[in-house]
């Protein structure tokens, strides 16, 4: 993926269904005034290189990498917003 611009508004990216051609993957994010969540599949192995300026950039509670799985780089930056990297939501059965 080459680039992900926001501006003003919200981004939801989820790439818990995607394939990807490579085991190393590089994604480049702007945002300005905005959001970005970003949902990987549980296993892949996330490193956040985001630059943020009056914003934040999160990486949520992720499984344990497989080895198996993609290898995501977020590079880019983020301004008067945020960007949140997950797994989905797990729902539990309550019998």
């Amino acid at each position: 993926m080459r680039c992900v611009v926001v501006e003003d508004v919200g981004a939801e990216l989820d790439l818990t269904q995607a394939t990807f051609e490579s085991r190393d993957v590089d994604i480049t994010v702007f945002c300005l005034f905005g959001g970005i969540e970003l949902t990987v599949s549980p296993g892949t192995d996330v490193d956040n290189q985001v630059m943020t300026v009056l914003g934040g950039s999160e990486v949520g509670k992720l499984a344990p990498p497989d080895p198996s799985a993609p290898r995501i780089t977020v590079k880019g930056f983020v301004g008067f917003g945020g960007i949140e990297i997950k797994n989905p939501k797990v729902r539990k059965f309550r019998g």
